[in-house]
């Protein structure tokens, strides 16, 4: 068994699980409507209620379903609004990924694909620990000047790696291209689905390591911030407010720069990484 797959419980009480290939338009649509009954009848719009209805939301548009698609957007832009959270009716990352609580889990998919699945959001949990971790060694070394949390920055970035290593080992790629569809932009209002694009960790990182002023993809995070998960912003917006640009704190330490340097070669091959792994993913989907 998969590491990351023995790491999860998959929720067995959500109703989209009862829609498959076989069921009618009709009885997707029922089915559906139930659940949003299900949402709207808690008593406060918490995290978990806001995953579940944007999930049944991506099937309603997915399955072509307007009406009833159009009466979970109403219900989820409601919930973002008293949630004070930027109005993206469809599945963010921060959804997806972050909300996602391993001992109920929720996914798409049932079965190997499911497993799957749930392995591939619970790798990217862990991979998002290791990279706060980063996050977390690097701001105290702004602050203390200590060179000793560069050592944790690193150590944290290995640990990274392997969980990377450990999610392309895990993750059958068939599988991951079955549940992968519901990640698209939504086609009816064009809003984007839940990418490691929208990950804040990788540029808090280099942000910490070059500052705001020299980061090359300024543009992508203020274009589509409210796509970002907006806890992360928040800490993102904290190490802005200080300034922090660790290659001018450390630009006389011959050491902490190596330290620095290796951090920032990782970050960039995590973002070849990544870009290399979505052109295949553009590449198997068009055959």
């Amino acid at each position: 068994m998969n590491t990351f797959e023995n790491d999860v419980t998959i929720s067995a009480s959500v109703p989209w699980r009862n829609i498959n290939d076989q069921t009618s338009k009709s009885d997707c649509e029922d089915i559906l409507r139930e659940g949003l009954k299900s949402v709207q009848a808690k008593a406060s719009f918490n995290d978990l209620a806001m995953l579940d209805a944007k999930m049944m939301y991506v099937i309603a548009s997915k399955q072509g379903l307007n009406e009833v698609a159009n009466d979970f957007r109403d219900v989820i832009l409601d919930g973002l609004k008293f949630m004070q959270r930027p109005p993206i009716a469809q599945l963010t990352y921060e959804d997806i990924i972050l909300t996602n609580p391993k001992s109920d889990m929720r996914t798409f998919t049932d079965g190997t694909v499911g497993d799957s699945e749930a392995a591939f959001y619970r790798g990217n949990q862990a991979l998002e620990g290791n990279l706060n971790s980063v996050i977390d060694a690097l701001c105290l070394a702004g602050r203390t000047g200590e060179i000793s949390f560069l050592d944790t920055a690193c150590q944290s970035v290995m640990e990274a790696s392997k969980t990377m290593e450990t999610i392309r080992n895990e993750i059958d790629s068939s599988n991951y291209q079955l549940f992968r569809t519901y990640f698209d932009a939504n086609p009816f209002t064009g809003e984007k689905g839940p990418s490691g694009l929208f990950s804040a960790t990788i540029p808090h990182i280099e942000i910490l390591l070059k500052g705001w002023d020299n980061y090359a993809a300024r543009a992508h995070l203020v274009e589509n911030v409210a796509y970002f998960p907006q806890r992360d912003v928040l800490s993102l917006r904290q190490s802005l407010n200080e300034g922090s640009n660790l290659s001018d704190r450390f630009a006389d330490n011959a050491t902490a720069k190596g330290q620095l340097n290796a951090i920032g070669e990782w970050v960039d091959k995590f973002r070849c990484s990544h870009k290399k792994s979505m052109r295949q993913d553009v590449t198997m989907r068009s055959l």
